[in-house]
């Protein structure tokens, strides 16, 4: 019989708490502010706006290298596009009003990851949080598949997120 550990992160529902610690309840995710600061930004000057791509000097090609070889993809660009960026709606005209929401059920979110840079990760968790109809999110679930990466450690996470450890045997 061989143990595998898995650490389960999931994000309280009831209660959403930003960068700078202000909690929120779920149903007022919508009417978060994407500055804290009360002042107003330009977002079409933040790197991958609406998708835009990010423009490096050439003197960062050796961080690009670096975490291209570390990640798969080029992190380092990807550190530089904010956490709560904003995104073109790409869906079909069709699935926008394809069905009333009060006919649909709540459902579960399960974010899978292994050894994912975190500001990536952030930026999914942000994301669902962001562009999910509270109504129809019943939980979401970050699923650390045995990452061996420093920078996942649980501290972190257990700064954003509610912290729950599962053992699963085979």
């Amino acid at each position: 019989m061989i143990g595998v550990l898995v650490t389960l992160f999931v994000v309280d529902l009831f209660l959403y708490r930003n960068s700078v610690g202000v909690m929120y309840r779920i149903r007022d995710w919508n009417k978060i502010p994407l500055t804290s600061t009360g002042h107003k930004l330009d977002y079409s000057l933040l790197p991958g706006h609406m998708g835009t791509g990010v423009q490096l000097d050439p003197s960062s090609r050796v961080f690009v290298q670096e975490s291209v070889k570390r990640y798969g993809f080029n992190e380092y660009a990807s550190s530089l596009v904010p956490v709560r960026r904003r995104l073109p709606d790409m869906r079909a005209n069709l699935s926008c009003n394809h069905m009333p929401r009060e006919t649909l059920p709540q459902t579960s979110i399960v974010i899978v990851f292994h050894n994912e840079p975190w500001s990536a990760l952030l930026r999914t968790v942000h994301s669902v949080l962001d562009h999910s109809p509270p109504e129809l999110v019943d939980e979401v679930l970050l699923v650390d598949d045995c990452s061996y990466l420093r920078m996942l450690n649980a501290r972190k996470l257990d700064n954003l997120f509610v912290r729950i450890l599962i053992h699963f045997c085979s």
